[in-house]
């Protein structure tokens, strides 16, 4: 009953100081709502025009997307792309011919029912997924780029030497796409 208690108390009090930041949504039937912006634990968005304002709340399957304003002014994108027939809330991390997003991802490391044993478990990894959207497609890249997805930039024959020649490592995707968007236009 007291851990009860105690994970009541901590939550809450996540909940109560958990602040709306400017942001803008974007909903599917073209609308911009421009507002304080929360993200929900569990998907979707609570919306408020202003302070005063009650709060909507929104579905993933009503968004297209959003925009937060940070402290620091700039802003983070997240965007709602189709994946294998699924809905993902990817950040975008840049935009161009090819645009580029990722998902950060915690993985707890349990193998418990893997065949290692009771009590074994592997140490914790967390990290970004990037997915890749090419000509409205949107597919899933990992961690690194593979090499069966070289076809996303095989009109770029400068970047895949580079690649081959290690001036680019293949879990640099960050900086390939980058290049790509740059020098392969």
């Amino acid at each position: 009953m007291r851990k009860t208690l105690t994970l009541l108390a901590i939550l809450s009090f996540l909940f109560i100081n958990a602040q709306s930041k400017k942001g803008t949504i974007y909903l599917k039937d073209s609308t911009e709502l421009k507002g304080l912006v929360k993200a929900k634990m569990l998907g979707g968005i609570k919306y408020k025009a202003n302070l005063n304002s009650d709060i909507i709340h929104y579905e993933n399957s009503q968004l297209n997307g959003y925009d937060i304003e940070r402290e620091d002014k700039s802003v983070e994108r997240y965007r709602f792309k189709l994946v294998q027939g699924i809905s993902r809330k990817m950040k975008i991390v840049q935009l161009g011919k090819i645009n580029l997003y990722s998902v950060f991802v915690t993985n707890s490391g349990s193998a418990m029912g893997m065949g290692m044993g009771a009590g074994m478990s592997l140490p914790a990894s967390s990290g970004y997924v990037y997915f890749l959207e090419k000509n409205n497609v949107t597919i899933r890249t990992g961690a690194w780029l593979k090499k069966r997805k070289f076809n996303l930039i095989e009109d770029c024959p400068t970047l895949i030497d580079k690649i081959k020649k290690k001036e680019f490592k293949k879990k640099q995707v960050v900086d390939i796409i980058n290049y790509y968007n740059k020098k392969c236009v």
